[in-house]
């Protein structure tokens, strides 16, 4: 490993005026970031460590909005009430991520950030997306991080911060097709805003394997509208995908759309079979009361 500097940011203006230094990197949770250091795909010269700023650790809401810090562990999201009562889905995948130990210090923000989920599939040493080859990044087994598509169903948005000001990015903008992410350099995101309380009725199925640890090669968030559904789907395809007005009944239909990335598992044939059965699962829980 290579040697960098350490130093503990205390809030977001220490932050922003040093983020430029030395080929700077953030430190948040750290599940992802110390892989990535472990295997020479990233080379700080100096790591900012922002798990102990306090206005990056918040849950609150003031009636129109929920903002959740960028730094709130994923374990304090599945004990969330208010998170349970605005926006229950997040409570439900943050709960799939990973181990207990995982979700102890891994962050929302750095799950978004982050893009796309370790794959940890193959566990192979010789995998070129974990070895600093970069022809390949991500690796091409990798699911999208997990947060991102009950994010995207709810229509959240995140707040980014630079010494230029803040602005505010819709998930679906914030999060492009190839992986990579509406984050520049000198940029931080410190929160994720939900407005107003997610209501109406949701439903999420998954194609995960092992269920618990697993890598999710399907996942499927419906909503109910009054007499069709709204479909976010992602996991191991190659983007992530909406559909708006669904019929019950077409759901077929819209398999030839979805494609999916290689994964040493599952074969995409297997997948595509699987896809209708976990998409019509997502639209019978929407369904219930």
């Amino acid at each position: 490993m290579r040697n960098f500097s350490y130093v503990k940011i205390k809030d977001t203006d220490e932050l922003l005026q040093r983020l430029n230094e030395r080929n700077g990197r953030i430190w948040a949770g750290g599940t992802d970031f110390m892989l990535k250091l472990k295997h020479n795909m990233t080379r700080p010269g100096i790591v900012f460590d922002i798990s102990c700023v306090k206005e990056l650790c918040n849950i609150s809401s003031d009636g129109d909005y929920m903002r959740i810090g960028s730094c709130v562990k994923l374990a304090e999201i599945v004990n969330s009430k208010l998170i349970k009562d605005w926006a229950p889905l997040l409570v439900m995948f943050a709960g799939n991520i990973g181990s207990m130990e995982v979700r102890n210090v891994g962050t929302i923000g750095g799950n978004i950030c982050a893009s796309r989920a370790n794959c940890g599939v193959c566990f192979l040493p010789g995998c070129r997306a974990m070895t600093g080859d970069r022809s390949t990044r991500p690796c091409r087994n990798a699911a999208y991080a997990d947060m991102l598509l009950p994010l995207k169903a709810y229509g959240a948005s995140v707040v980014i911060k630079s010494n230029a000001g803040e602005r505010h990015v819709l998930i679906k903008d914030f999060f492009k097709g190839d992986g990579g992410i509406d984050l520049n350099v000198n940029e931080v995101l410190t929160e994720v805003l939900l407005q107003g309380m997610c209501k109406g009725h949701f439903g999420m199925a998954e194609l995960r394997q092992p269920l618990k640890m697993g890598f999710p090669y399907i996942s499927v968030i419906a909503r109910r509208r009054s007499d069709s559904y709204d479909l976010t789907i992602g996991g191991s395809t190659k983007k992530i995908y909406s559909f708006q007005n669904v019929c019950r009944n077409n759901i077929n239909s819209l398999c030839g759309e979805i494609e999916f990335v290689g994964t040493l598992k599952l074969s995409e044939g297997y997948r595509k079979k699987a896809l209708p059965s976990v998409m019509q699962e997502a639209i019978d829980r929407a369904g219930q009361e």
